[in-house]
């Protein structure tokens, strides 16, 4: 009866023990998978930290790439207006050629009629010269 009771009694002991392996193990495993969930939450923070650098770094180029646009279209404005200036010098020029060819005709006219009115007089004058003349022969 008694051996019987320590048989009961080991095979009680056995069974505690066999008990608290499992525990372990399973505690173990418990471990385990949190350690890999916690992994995994780590890789997927990176990948999304990742993505973020990926993120700004493509708005940083398309911010750039605007920018250069920008200036772009800033210089072809200025070219624009550059041309454009120049255009008006060009005309202003033309303008004033134009204004000095219009002084000098003035000015060939005025001689012209000068001469005419001079020539004139002179005729007048020496038609009217011999004019008298002719009376005192008389």
């Amino acid at each position: 009866m008694l051996l019987l009771l320590l048989l009961l009694l080991l095979l009680l002991l056995l069974l505690l023990l066999l008990l608290l392996l499992l525990l372990l193990l399973l505690l173990l495993l418990l471990l385990l998978l949190l350690l890999l969930l916690l992994l995994l939450l780590l890789l997927l923070l990176l990948l999304l930290l990742l993505l973020l650098l990926l993120l700004l770094l493509l708005l940083l180029l398309l911010l750039l790439l605007l920018l250069l646009l920008l200036l772009l279209l800033l210089l072809l404005l200025l070219l624009l207006l550059l041309l454009l200036l120049l255009l008006l010098l060009l005309l202003l020029l033309l303008l004033l050629l134009l204004l000095l060819l219009l002084l000098l005709l003035l000015l060939l006219l005025l001689l012209l009629l000068l001469l005419l009115l001079l020539q004139l007089l002179l005729l007048h004058h020496h038609h009217q010269h011999h004019h008298h003349h002719h009376h005192r022969s008389q």
